[in-house]
């Protein structure tokens, strides 16, 4: 049985009828999507090709039927490139949490401060993605040399407040969050730091407590 498959599709060379297939390849475990010369498509084509092969109205999209198919063991998602925007990047964070997803790379699309915020309010309910890739994407632009806009200010407030409620994700990437894992002496912004506590926390198998949540003596920090 298939368990990986890549595809990089060039203008003029997407065979929408075969994609229907893929809804039932339940074995794959690793699905690579990406689409090359992608602006050479006319806008209504586009959003065509995305509502059949993500996730169009009422979620029926190819890869939509996927993550929602009990059976299927699809658990690494690659869609670079395929001109995602909020209004199915929104659609399709929804499928998420029943998904069995550890890792999702949607770098390169048209994904706003919008479709971010539908992540981050997602993130408690996921339970098995343990890599998340969001950049480049236009969201990261609204942070600049650590000149942080208000839209990208609700987004990191969204991320980390969604993270201190999810146990699963260990990597989140966004704008720099690499380079201050490797160079913590960095100063960025606190909600950026308390992303990256987060995603140590889970690394550890840890989690975070309210204040007001009484701990057993024998699980305290020594």
């Amino acid at each position: 049985h298939l368990k990986r498959l890549c595809l990089c599709l060039r203008f003029g060379e997407v065979p929408l009828e075969m994609f229907e297939s893929l809804s039932h390849a339940i074995q794959l475990q690793e699905l690579d999507l990406q689409m090359h010369r992608l602006g050479l498509i006319p806008p209504r084509e586009r959003a065509q090709i995305l509502s059949r092969l993500v996730v169009g109205d009422g979620g029926h999209g190819v890869v939509a039927r996927l993550l929602q198919n009990p059976q299927s063991q699809l658990q690494h998602l690659i869609l670079r490139n395929v001109g995602l925007h909020d209004r199915h990047f929104i659609a399709f964070a929804q499928l998420l949490p029943k998904s069995k997803l550890k890792s999702l790379d949607v770098s390169c699309n048209n994904i706003q401060h919008g479709g971010i915020l539908a992540l981050a309010r997602q993130l408690p309910k996921i339970q098995s993605l343990q890599r998340i890739i969001l950049v480049p994407n236009p969201w990261s632009t609204l942070i600049n040399n650590n000149v942080y806009s208000a839209r990208a200010e609700k987004c990191l407030e969204a991320l980390a407040q969604g993270m201190m409620q999810n146990y699963s994700v260990e990597e989140l990437q966004i704008y720099f969050l690499g380079s201050l894992q490797r160079r913590p002496v960095l100063k960025f912004h606190p909600q950026i730091m308390l992303l990256v506590d987060c995603m140590n926390m889970n690394k550890a198998g840890r989690r975070i407590v309210a204040p007001d949540t009484m701990v057993p003596l024998g699980l305290w920090p020594f």
